[in-house]
């Protein structure tokens, strides 16, 4: 399998960058969500604080990186071809989901930004985005929730609809994503 995309599916780097995203999307959601589970203070919830902001910070990075291979390469064609309401649909649709991916990470490093906490993911130090102001920390956390529990919706719907692409409308949105069988 080639490392580049081809007009009739996506490359090894592409599938990589694709499914990657989803497993640093899913601990940074169920590290959150679980976190419920211990007494704040507790090494244990703050080891899945700190697997949240690991996971988003990865995230913010892939997506960038990936941001970038997406318009260095062609995009796979869907066979048959979506009528164009569709195509516009589609892209709207991965518009959302970049736009919360890059978002949520932001909104985060903004937030501990504004508690004054120190950002050094991976041990690296990185600048604060903004002062120390605990008012607009709390306000930007709200923000980061909120678009949080939209992506429950979008992430539902994009695996919904390659779904429904793959049994239903049976062309090959989905298998362009999937490694080829030998």
């Amino acid at each position: 399998m080639s490392i580049n995309n081809t007009l009739k599916r996506y490359g090894s780097a592409s599938m990589a960058l694709h499914w990657l995203t989803v497993v640093l999307g899913i601990v940074a959601y169920l590290s959150m969500e679980y976190r419920g589970l211990w007494p704040k203070g507790s090494v244990e919830r703050d080891l899945m604080k700190q697997a949240h902001f690991l996971a988003g910070f990865s995230l913010l990075a892939l997506t960038l990186l990936r941001m970038g291979w997406r318009f260095s390469q062609p995009n796979p064609v869907i066979e048959p071809r979506l009528q164009p309401s569709m195509q516009v649909l589609a892209k709207l649709g991965h518009l959302a989901l970049y736009a919360m991916l890059l978002g949520l990470p932001l909104l985060g490093w903004l937030a501990l930004s504004g508690w004054g906490k120190p950002i050094e993911p991976f041990g690296v130090a990185i600048p604060a985005l903004i002062e120390p102001d605990k008012a607009l920390a709390k306000t930007v956390i709200g923000w980061h929730e909120d678009i949080a529990k939209l992506g429950y919706w979008l992430i539902g719907a994009h695996a919904l609809i390659a779904l429904w692409h793959h049994a239903i409308r049976k062309d090959n949105t989905l298998k362009r994503m999937l490694p080829q069988r030998s």
